[in-house]
């Protein structure tokens, strides 16, 4: 169902030693499926999902980035991430992806501003991506949970909120 009806595939006609290929391919090797169809794959069954709710306003889905852009499809549920690249880090303790080496794959002026000495903890696993930004889309320009910048930062940092005497500007 994931790879759409695929009759050359399943019936292999010609007998050929190599298989045709399926109607829907994922993965790095998907170029010639749009990545619309790989997603509506997945949400064929996913959609339900209520952090999928805003998929389709959301900037990945507007930009073509798939699903498969991110997780691995036929992988136990505990690494749902890809790993194309894995680390080489000493510090590295895990052989499942890390959330922020998927999303900093894309985003590279992201990873910049991480490398930097001050920076949110998301290096060191204190934080996640995923804790302020919904990836699977929302209705915030950027994908914040929070309706404004402020309303998520005062989710964490709720001694910033005030009020003060004197207001820092």
């Amino acid at each position: 169902s994931c790879h759409g009806e695929s009759d050359a595939h399943a019936n292999n006609p010609e007998k050929t030693k190599d298989r045709p290929k399926t109607d829907h391919i994922f993965g790095p090797k998907g170029a010639r499926t749009s990545a619309t169809a790989r997603s509506q794959a997945c949400l064929g069954c996913h959609a339900s999902d209520r952090q999928l709710a805003f998929w389709e306003s959301g900037r990945h889905s507007k930009n073509d980035v798939s699903c498969d852009s991110c997780h691995t499809i036929h992988e136990p549920k505990n690494t749902p991430l890809r790993k194309d690249n894995p680390t080489i880090s000493p510090l590295v303790t895990t052989t499942r992806q890390l959330e922020h080496e998927t999303c900093t794959t894309c985003h590279k002026e992201i990873r910049s501003q991480l490398l930097k000495p001050s920076h949110h903890p998301i290096p060191e696993g204190k934080v996640k991506c995923s804790d302020c930004h919904n990836p699977h889309g929302a209705i915030t320009p950027s994908m914040l949970k929070q309706p404004t910048i402020n309303d998520q930062c005062y989710s964490c940092h709720a001694d910033k909120r005030g009020p003060y005497v004197f207001n820092h500007p």
